[in-house]
């Protein structure tokens, strides 16, 4: 078995019950936990059901960065008071009294690693805000890891994201020069729906459900791994990933980054793992 720096990810590979979860292999794990996609700066998304150890595997990856001399850190779920208030989370507003959003920490842009928990949460509650963080540390190719409930992935289909002005972040100038190479404000725009900003962010594109017309034709021109996480994913989520198209070449439609990043999928599938949230 392969051996990791950390205590966190070894203990992750050793107590995994891969015939029980039935959905993502060994290999396809000790791949995530070997940090390629941050050593290319691309970024990944650890999608599945409720207590299928998502949370663990993103644990055991921001230990072995650090392990491995990495600064990593991590935004907790938005609904747990794990680290302090959820402005402690963000950073302390601008002292000009003139707003209170607050500023974004300045370790959440400039560390090789960035974690964040129930992505799907941040999507629901503060939309304008992790957007705009995802997309500055796209722009500047620094590793990023969304955690993300299927269940509410499912649920925000066609639901609409609000982003009021009090939820935006408030950036200092050596922040906002990323963000203006950017179409950030398209995707800000009132009643964009999840399916539509994970499509801007060149993340995955949503091929409807098994009776949707427009699935056949677009599975057509991709090209799905052939393991059982990624078809799973397909017939559970409809998503597919922009890295599955047959033209690696090709933009994704919509998408606010002129250079199209690369998000890495691993699906979890939806069977509680045992000891693990």
């Amino acid at each position: 078995m392969q051996k990791f720096l950390s205590e966190a990810a070894n203990r992750l590979m050793q107590g995994f019950d891969f015939e029980l979860n039935g959905t993502i292999s060994r290999d396809q794990l000790a791949g995530v936990l070997s940090l390629g996609f941050l050593e290319k700066g691309d970024n990944l998304v650890i999608v599945g059901g409720f207590a299928t150890g998502k949370t663990s595997l993103g644990h055991a990856i921001l230990e072995e960065a650090r392990a491995a001399g990495r600064t990593a850190t991590y935004l907790y779920d938005p609904g747990v008071d794990c680290n302090g208030s959820e402005m402690d989370q963000w950073g302390a507003p601008f002292a000009d009294g003139l707003s209170t959003a607050p500023r974004l920490r300045q370790d959440i842009v400039d560390c090789d690693l960035l974690v964040i928990d129930e992505a799907s949460g941040w999507f629901r509650q503060h939309p304008a805000r992790i957007t705009a963080v995802i997309a500055l540390r796209t722009q500047l190719r620094r590793s990023t890891v969304l955690i993300m409930t299927s269940y509410y992935v499912k649920a925000m289909v066609e639901q609409e994201l609000q982003a009021s002005f009090g939820q935006v972040l408030r950036l200092d100038a050596r922040q906002l020069a990323p963000v203006f190479r950017t179409d950030l404000r398209r995707l800000h725009y009132p009643g964009r729906k999840l399916t539509e900003v994970m499509e801007m962010l060149g993340i995955w594109l949503y091929v409807g459900n098994h009776d949707d017309p427009r699935r056949l034709p677009l599975l057509d021109r991709f090209v799905v791994p052939g393991d059982k996480s990624a078809r799973t994913l397909v017939d559970n989520l409809q998503v597919m990933p922009y890295i599955w198209r047959r033209d690696e070449h090709c933009r994704p439609q919509g998408c606010i980054f002129d250079a199209p990043p690369t998000w890495h999928v691993l699906y979890m599938g939806e069977v509680s793992a045992r000891g693990s949230r």
